[in-house]
């Protein structure tokens, strides 16, 4: 749990616990054309690809300016590596699993999530809602361990229910091209996208 590279276990956590589930997944979107133009330019959210003086450059309020700012902010720009997948899988899936990986942090900052373990809880809980997969289902039933004090209480199962419903009311996320999309208002991707603010950050 204190392992600097704690984002690069909990990879291979999710190479476990969901094998087959970005192969049907990259199945069921297959004819999206935003997936397929996913698939023909494979963009990466990673330190060596992403333009940080650009998004530090746009507006407050825009995705790409309060993504930075929610990067900063929780110390996340040190970066985390993809190990290798022991289970075999397509190579359209694989890319799947870590296009919904690295784009994680665009849903912290549509829905106003933060990153202690009872938000990162509820986040799992707004994903599950926007399809099945057992990483999620897994996080959400021993998650509540890691820290007790805040999690282990009725108000944790309100508002993973409240999260769960949110991500099932939005709009599909998997196939956005959100690179495309930094310089937006935040508040309008959330009406496009009809995400529900679940906060606390604004």
């Amino acid at each position: 749990m204190r392992h600097y590279d704690f984002g690069s276990n909990l990879a291979s956590v999710q190479d476990g616990v969901d094998v087959g589930t970005f192969e049907r997944l990259a199945a069921s979107v297959a004819g999206d054309p935003g997936w397929q133009e996913l698939l023909r330019e494979r963009p990466r959210f990673q330190l060596e690809t992403v333009d940080l003086q650009g998004l530090a450059e746009l507006p407050d309020g825009t995705l790409g300016r309060e993504l930075l700012r929610h990067l900063v902010d929780h110390d996340l720009l040190h970066g985390e590596r993809h190990p290798d997948n022991p289970y075999p899988a397509s190579e359209q899936a694989e890319y799947a699993k870590i296009r919904w990986r690295e784009t994680h942090d665009v849903r912290h900052v549509l829905t106003g999530v933060e990153t202690s373990v009872h938000d990162e809880i509820v986040l799992q809980a707004f994903q599950l809602g926007q399809f099945f997969n057992w990483f999620s289902v897994t996080t959400m039933l021993g998650g509540p361990f890691l820290s007790p004090r805040d999690s282990l209480r009725p108000k944790m199962l309100r508002d993973c229910y409240t999260a769960f419903d949110a991500g099932r009311q939005a709009k599909p996320m998997f196939t956005v091209y959100w690179e495309r999309l930094y310089a937006q208002p935040v508040s309008e991707l959330r009406e496009r996208f009809n995400v529900r603010w679940i906060g606390p950050r604004p």
